[in-house]
């Protein structure tokens, strides 16, 4: 089931969507994001990712994200702080630089769990519900 985020009334430069998985231990949502994630995504990307943080782990799909601003970078990490606090967990999916570089600089890839892509980001979730150890993982950034 997918559902739209209704958008904010001027001209958009990203895109946002919402669907849930089954997962081991309840559902997992979905918040696909794209485009350009600055001020003025930011508050419909706050609003779906608290709403869905309180249904269970959430997997942000930002495989199409083209400019991230430092907003969201705070917003991510904020969401994953809420999320851990209420049991759940928050993927983020990407292999944007956009994303990937300042998270790295920031060092908040060391605090954040990223995967390339959806598939590796359930595939984290169901690991993490059945307590499978991580497989090693190697960082292509050097």
């Amino acid at each position: 089931m997918t559902s739209p985020v209704p958008p904010p009334p001027h001209p958009l430069d990203y895109t946002l969507a919402t669907s849930t998985l089954d997962g081991p231990r309840g559902p997992i949502v979905v918040v696909v994001a794209g485009g350009d994630l600055d001020i003025v995504a930011h508050d419909a990307l706050a609003a779906a990712l608290t709403d869905t943080g309180t249904r269970g782990d959430v997997i942000l799909d930002a495989t199409a994200v083209t400019f991230c601003s430092s907003a969201i970078i705070g917003l991510v990490h904020t969401v994953h702080r809420r999320l851990a606090a209420a049991g759940h967990r928050l993927v983020l999916a990407t292999e944007a630089h956009a994303l990937r570089r300042p998270l790295h600089l920031l060092r908040l890839d060391r605090v954040l769990t990223i995967t390339g892509d959806v598939a590796a980001a359930r595939a984290r979730l169901d690991r993490a519900a059945t307590d499978q150890p991580e497989p090693a993982a190697i960082d292509s950034d050097g």
